[in-house]
């Protein structure tokens, strides 16, 4: 579903950041997003994974489609991006569920064959069993150095890694460096209540994609 803050902002007790439901440990405590606020992403990308009408073969026609996402806790939204609030299929068979509240970049078309490849290459991976909770080191290694070749890294963002969600770190720098369109972090919200520093995994670049099952 599309959101605004005007959809967000009575479920703010304080005024302050929502959570991403399910979470637990402390952040059990802070209010959430209702989940009735909720698409499946396939919903708003499904065609946009596939570069032809054939989806018999994802070595050649999955693509990733590029967002800006809050996966832990969202902060006050400012004027000026369409955000949508979704759940996505991802760890191939483990069938994983990220909720997100996110906004759709335009890659830039000099990376997004590259982008594709990541994809392309981890569709299936090992035999749909790429989830977060059992990632072959080498299955990592390989992803981090795909993006150390577009000049992106994943240092604070890769515990989002798993099938069909592929993360880069939400600085500036990786921003600029992979969108046509990169908005300005320290005007996309009002970070009060929430620490956005490089250490952050919140928010991330995604490339998300077509999950396997």
């Amino acid at each position: 579903m599309i959101v605004t803050e005007e959809m967000l902002a009575p479920h703010r007790p304080d005024g302050g950041p929502l959570r991403l439901w399910p979470f637990g440990g402390a952040l059990s405590r802070v209010p959430s997003v209702p989940t009735k606020l909720f698409s499946s992403s396939d919903e708003f990308f499904g065609p946009l994974w596939w570069s032809g009408s054939a989806r018999n073969n994802p070595e050649q026609n999955l693509q990733v489609v590029l967002v800006l996402a809050f996966t832990e806790l969202v902060p006050v939204l400012r004027p000026g991006r369409e955000w949508l609030a979704l759940k996505h299929q991802a760890g191939g068979m483990m069938c994983e569920r990220v909720s997100m509240i996110a906004t759709r970049l335009e890659p830039r078309p000099g990376i997004k064959p590259a982008l594709d490849a990541i994809a392309r290459t981890n569709y299936f991976a090992e035999g749909g069993r790429f989830n977060k909770s059992d990632i072959l080191p080498s299955r990592r290694a390989n992803y981090v150095k795909a993006l150390g070749e577009l000049g992106l890294d994943c240092e604070w963002s890769r515990p989002l890694l798993t099938e069909s969600v592929y993360p880069v770190d939400a600085t500036q720098k990786n921003l600029n460096r992979i969108a046509a369109d990169p908005p300005a972090l320290d005007r996309l919200a009002d970070w009060t209540g929430m620490t956005r520093e490089r250490s952050s995994p919140n928010p991330a670049i995604l490339l998300l994609t077509q999950n396997s099952d």
